[in-house]
């Protein structure tokens, strides 16, 4: 709870710093979900259920500060997608929070919470990694 008065702390500051240009600020949203019908299965309990389930949701403040700097929030919620775990609700956790540098056209600068570089690589490789985690991420490296 602390961290997420935290988050609205921090977006509040970013939404007053700054220019206010109607496109200095964006919210934005991205849901996945998924439908499943078990036909069969070894386990009786499992057997012919089905039901709907979220694989992830991501809710983004991005802010552009100046033509130099810029910030993002990004919260993430994720399910666990099996059918062991029982109804566990959607719980926020910090996936992005940085301030971004543009030293020139060469250069940026990341202070805070960003994402590693290995998953830039492979969302250029695998392009729909929002739907299915990648090794990497399903280890949690």
């Amino acid at each position: 709870m602390k961290t997420t008065y935290q988050v609205l702390y921090v977006m509040a500051i970013l939404i007053s710093i700054g220019n206010a240009q109607e496109d200095s600020y964006k919210f934005s949203g991205l849901m996945f979900g998924d439908y499943y019908s078990v036909a069969s299965h070894h386990d009786s309990t499992i057997k012919s259920s089905n039901g709907f389930w979220f694989r992830r949701i991501y809710l983004t403040y991005e802010h552009a500060i100046n033509e130099t700097f810029s910030a993002r929030i990004r919260l993430e919620m994720a399910s666990a997608g099996d059918f062991s775990t029982s109804a566990v609700p959607l719980i926020p956790f910090i996936k992005d929070a940085y301030m971004k540098w543009n030293i020139n056209e060469n250069h940026r600068l990341y202070l805070g919470i960003s994402q590693p570089p290995t998953l830039t690589v492979i969302e250029k490789v695998w392009n729909y990694r929002f739907l299915e985690k990648t090794p990497l991420d399903l280890q949690r490296w």
